[in-house]
């Protein structure tokens, strides 16, 4: 297995090879304006069995919610999704799957059933058809799908 998919066992040294190649594959993208981290979250990473498979189901499922593919890059097994301008926020890692929850922003109840649907069809297994979610406020209105490896992906509006 390829050590840049766990850099958490990687020495030092190592650990600044991967982020200096890391970044000279992303040097040729135009400068983006720093984002203001209103959350204090910069990015959510999830793995993925199969990075083709894994890949082309984030591209279907996320589109009606404004994210794109920002960086794609399957020498190692990284896809980074995110909504222009920002930062790419969520990162597809080729690798050992495991069980992860992924809560994200619709604009309006139109784009959480647009995802509904794209993730269905692109091979997802829904897990809560869109509709209230009276447990988070009394106008929320959200979905789940599980991708191709049982990562939860939740849609939310508020």
């Amino acid at each position: 297995m390829d050590t840049y998919l766990q850099p958490i066992d990687l020495t030092i040294k190592e650990r600044s090879y991967y982020y200096l190649e890391q970044m000279a594959a992303v040097a040729h993208l135009p400068q983006q304006a720093p984002v203001r981290a209103a959350s204090g979250i910069d990015h959510v990473t999830v793995a993925v069995h199969d990075y083709a498979s894994g890949k082309r189901f984030y591209e279907r499922a996320l589109a009606p919610l404004g994210f794109a593919l920002r960086l794609d890059w399957p020498a190692r097994g990284r896809a980074h999704f995110g909504i222009a301008p920002s930062p790419s926020s969520l990162w597809l890692v080729a690798g050992e799957a495991a069980s992860a929850r992924v809560t994200l922003v619709a604009a309006d109840r139109a784009a959480v059933d647009a995802f509904h649907e794209a993730a269905v069809a692109a091979g997802g297994s829904s897990s809560g058809a869109p509709g209230p979610r009276a447990d988070y406020t009394a106008r929320a209105y959200g979905t789940e799908v599980l991708d191709l490896d049982g990562n939860m992906v939740e849609v939310l509006y508020r």
